[in-house]
């Protein structure tokens, strides 16, 4: 069976998630608290729950997905984080999948128009599986743990939130200057050391050959430390995990913010 289709897939979805018996994966950049109370609502809690999304700070900032959301999602399976992910995949038991255009969102799954593939096509499941692998797989993914989850909520405490305006005319995957400070105050230790760096450098994306250069920065600063180098990259990835950063590629960072003059903090 193959079906496709345009009109909104909430309760089809939903149903799925509760005849599932054994496993969901779930794979989608943006989610809702709404959408995942409903998933386990819907669910037996024994299931075996995985989920792939986009930890970026803004989208938690202008709440295009929601950290409580991610939070529940942790205390019940796993969650992995790619900071490139645009797909939305899911599929329950390995015997069925949906391939679509929505996110976990109530507007995604409810009211806007998205086109839907459902299918219980063993091939196509079987290949939806191995690509939801691949993508876990990936070095550029990392599991995200509650500990990130504090962290991120943390940094979200110092940022003003977001004034609404009629046509936003911004990179919405960036944090602007207005919020630097904000940030930096939230962090300490290591991870303002690397982020007070990272805004200092002239582009926003750098590669694997910088990591030298910040541990040499860092020389004075932490002087016991003697393998700095594996002390950044741990930091960059933390940092991808609280969405200041993102893996674009195999050695290729991008700073998810427009750099800006950082107050003494």
């Amino acid at each position: 069976m193959i079906k496709i289709t345009t009109q909104p897939i909430y309760d089809e979805f939903l149903q799925m998630c509760a005849d599932a018996r054994q496993n969901i994966m779930l794979c989608a950049p943006f989610v809702k608290r709404e959408i995942v109370d409903d998933i386990f609502s819907a669910t037996d809690r024994r299931l075996s729950m995985q989920l792939i999304t986009n930890i970026n700070l803004q989208s938690f900032h202008r709440r295009a997905s929601d950290l409580g959301a991610i939070e529940k999602f942790i205390s019940n399976g796993l969650v992995y984080n790619c900071t490139t992910l645009h797909a939305k995949l899911y599929i329950f038991d390995n015997k069925k999948c949906l391939i679509t255009s929505a996110n976990l969102t109530t507007s995604g799954l409810r009211k806007n128009l998205e086109c839907s593939m459902l299918t219980d096509n063993l091939d196509l499941v079987d290949s939806s599986v191995y690509e939801y692998n691949s993508i876990i797989k990936d070095n550029r993914v990392g599991r995200i743990t509650l500990q990130s989850i504090s962290d991120i909520g943390k940094i979200l405490e110092k940022i003003p939130p977001v004034q609404k305006i009629a046509y936003p005319q911004f990179d919405l995957s960036a944090t602007y200057e207005s919020d630097i400070n904000s940030i930096a105050k939230s962090l300490a230790g290591w991870r303002k050391s690397v982020f007070i760096i990272l805004n200092s450098m002239q582009e926003d994306t750098f590669s694997s050959q910088e990591v030298k250069f910040i541990a040499e920065q860092l020389k004075e600063a932490y002087p016991e430390n003697h393998n700095r180098e594996a002390k950044v990259r741990q930091i960059l990835q933390q940092l991808r995990d609280t969405g200041l950063i993102e893996f674009t590629s195999p050695g290729i960072y991008r700073r998810l913010w427009v750099k800006g003059a950082i107050n003494e903090v």
